[in-house]
């Protein structure tokens, strides 16, 4: 198992345990958080609804910044 796959198994546990539902985790295999375009995230983020919660297990996963976490919104 490779670092980055042990870092997506933790994340999915974490996210587990903060009750999200397995079926709903979306995961970016082989991409940073830095890469604008990643498929996971683009479907995550066009499933929400008013009135979703967004979850993420470390800011850095998601993105580097503020003006990049702009640019995903």
């Amino acid at each position: 198992m490779s670092a980055r796959d042990q870092e997506l198994s933790v994340q999915t546990r974490l996210l587990k345990q903060l009750g999200v539902d397995e079926y709903i985790i979306l995961l970016d295999h082989g991409y940073a958080a830095s890469n604008l375009n990643r498929p996971g995230l683009a479907r995550a983020v066009d499933r929400l609804r008013e009135g979703d919660t967004f979850v993420v297990t470390k800011f850095d996963r998601l993105v580097r910044s503020v003006p990049h976490a702009h640019s995903v919104a």
